[in-house]
């Protein structure tokens, strides 16, 4: 169950929750980004209406400002002048289709002249035709009247005034609403828009397939108290969730990937916890028989060994000589084996001491020399020519120095090379073990420091072991590479005392080296 648990939240951790994430990121995202567009596209809406409104209304105000400045010189009681007006003001208007008509009022604001009859207006009642009059300017209508056929339009009043600034009569233009319509339609056929006056109320509207529920943008016109409502552009659904849905099946593989690469990561650490837990209760196992059984086997080798001795006082016989020392080997043996078990058991109180490491290795080496000898290889010793020191059983490294260089001259054969080396740094010491023997496989090299596994047709499998237990002890580690049909490298690492520091390891080409 807590397996399972733990599988559980690292899958929310690496897969879920982060694909959730992303894909809520990108989703936000893009209706961010969607309603930035839909808002830059509101605005260029906007100010193409904007201009075209802008436009025709000026255009318009200008044409009946100049009306009005014609009928100011026209402009007398007698009705015949007016009737020559009333033929002008139906060529402009034939002249342009957006008048629904043009008529000239008096200072009563009754009609006297006009481009049509058929168009029935209230120009008494009209608020922007009498504002006109008061402020004595141009004003456009906050209304759509509507005629008796219909049609819509806006009022545009420009007064006639007198030399002495004194409102003799009124133009009026009606615009036709549709006309203005009609090109906004053709300029953005796909937005809804509505143009509203300074009440809210609409002027213009174009919002005939407006969506349900879509947001409005509101933009102010410049020369007019109007505003521009433009419908925003919904965003595009099917292709939000066909990106959407890309995106999440991408992240979805890649966390899925990842977590797969961090359960062989983990699967793979707990297999080497578990290995080395395995062999940490081997040698517990091996600690507990020898701590148990090493002094009991003791007792009686030594009494086999005295008993041996005196047949071998008492029978002189070659051939009873012979069998005397193969028994005496097989004791030593069994009691070289014995001590082994010794060292993997508990550890036991040890007097730690200075060891100079080139010292060390010098004391030992006749014993090498003379192994080397006797397996026909050269072997060659460089030194550090440092005061390099450590802090160990002085006879215990021997132990590991004799037992690592034994593997390497049994590895070697006639006419190999064996090299030992010593370098030193700011915070270690290595000493370094080469030989270009017979190597190793990659299977072979990660079963080396198992215990009782050995290649050898007559080892016990536990010498790797205990120098690694006896080199772990000093705080150091020993790291082994090694190539079939190349050869073999050992390297021990050994922390120095304290007492030296140096800037890098000493190179071994400048070092005085004992060739043998």
């Amino acid at each position: 169950m807590k397996f399972v648990k733990r599988n559980f939240l690292l899958y929310c951790t690496i897969v879920l929750i982060p694909t959730i994430t992303l894909l809520f990121v990108y989703v936000w995202s893009n209706i961010q980004e969607n309603e930035a567009l839909q808002n830059q596209q509101a605005d260029w809406v906007a100010s193409i209406h904007e201009r075209q409104i802008d436009q025709f209304l000026m255009e318009t105000v200008v044409s009946t400002e100049v009306l009005a400045l014609s009928s100011s010189f026209l402009f007398t009681p007698s009705t015949g002048e007016f009737d020559e007006l009333s033929a002008v003001l139906a060529n402009v208007r034939q002249t342009d289709p957006r008048y629904g008509g043009i008529f000239v009022l008096d200072k009563n604001m009754s009609l006297v002249a006009g481009s049509n009859d058929d168009v029935e207006f209230p120009f008494e009642k009209s608020e922007s035709i009498q504002q006109a009059a008061t402020l004595k300017k141009t004003t456009i209508s906050e209304s759509v009247y509507e005629l008796d056929k219909g049609q819509e339009v806006w009022a545009v009043a420009s007064p006639i005034t007198s030399p002495s600034n004194e409102v003799q009569g009124m133009v009026v233009s009606l615009l036709r609403t549709d006309s203005i319509r009609n090109i906004l339609t053709v300029l953005t056929p796909n937005h809804s828009v509505v143009l509203l006056n300074g009440q809210g109320q609409p002027m213009i509207d174009l919002s005939k397939y407006s969506m349900i529920g879509q947001p409005w943008k509101s933009i102010p016109l410049e020369r007019l108290p109007w505003v521009l409502n433009v419908q925003l552009v919904p965003v595009d659904i099917e292709q939000l969730v066909r990106s959407s849905f890309l995106i999440f099946m991408l992240v979805f593989v890649m966390t899925h990937i990842l977590f797969i690469w961090i359960k062989y990561i983990l699967l793979k650490r707990q297999t080497e916890r578990e290995r080395v837990q395995n062999e940490a209760q081997k040698l517990e196992l091996v600690g507990t028989l020898a701590a148990s059984t090493a002094h009991e086997i003791r007792n009686p080798l030594t009494g086999i060994k005295g008993l041996m001795q005196l047949f071998s006082e008492k029978y002189k016989s070659e051939e009873d000589q012979f069998y005397f020392s193969v028994i005496d080997k097989e004791v030593t043996r069994i009691n070289e084996i014995v001590s082994e078990f010794l060292i993997l058991g508990k550890p036991t109180a040890q007097h730690s001491e200075l060891i100079v490491i080139d010292d060390c290795i010098r004391e030992i080496q006749p014993l090498i020399q003379s192994e080397a000898h006797l397996h026909n290889v050269r072997y060659q010793f460089r030194p550090s020519n440092e005061a390099l020191t450590v802090l160990g059983v002085r006879d215990q490294l021997k132990q590991v120095l004799l037992n690592l260089t034994k593997n390497s001259l049994e590895a070697t054969g006639e006419g190999g090379v064996l090299e030992m080396t010593v370098l030193g740094s700011k915070k270690d010491v290595r000493i370094i073990i080469a030989d270009n023997g017979i190597g190793m496989t990659k299977d072979e090299l990660q079963k080396v420091f198992q215990p009782f596994y050995t290649s050898k047709d007559a080892g016990t499998g536990l010498g790797l072991v205990v120098c690694r237990r006896i080199i772990e002890s000093f705080k150091g580690d020993i790291f082994i590479q090694s190539e079939k049909k190349i050869g073999t490298t050992v390297t021990v690492h050994l922390p120095l005392s304290g007492q030296q520091t140096f800037d890098e390891y000493t190179s071994p080409s400048t070092t005085k080296s004992l060739d043998i």
